[in-house]
């Protein structure tokens, strides 16, 4: 069976950004990867990819997440995770890796006076 990781990458992009607690998704993988990559696209020498990384056998799944801070930041990993592994569970796929990263904490705006 052919796994179109490009959908997947997709379908994890929608599910995790609908996840309460979420508030940002960032390109997953190194800086100079993602430099490279954003170059690549600019120069229109690649399409613009998806924010989430699919690669290996058996898969590996890379998501950069902004979470708030009055959501916990525990509880919306372990809510994205959830998920991610159900998207990847809608393709057969069970034996993925899946990486969250927590690259940013929104901080709740501070009432007037405090």
């Amino acid at each position: 069976m052919t796994i179109d990781r490009s959908m997947i990458a997709h379908e994890i992009e929608t599910a995790v950004r609908a996840t309460p607690g979420v508030v940002a998704l960032y390109r997953a993988g190194s800086l100079v990867q993602n430099v490279l990559t954003a170059g690549a696209e600019a120069l229109g020498l690649a399409q613009e990819a998806s924010l989430v990384a699919i690669d290996g056998e058996p898969a590996t799944v890379r998501v950069s997440i902004g979470v708030h801070d009055e959501a916990g930041a525990t509880a919306s990993v372990r809510r994205a995770h959830e998920a991610v592994v159900a998207v990847l569970a809608t393709h057969g796929i069970t034996d993925a890796t899946v990486q969250l990263t927590v690259a940013h904490v929104a901080e709740a705006p501070s009432a007037p006076g405090s």
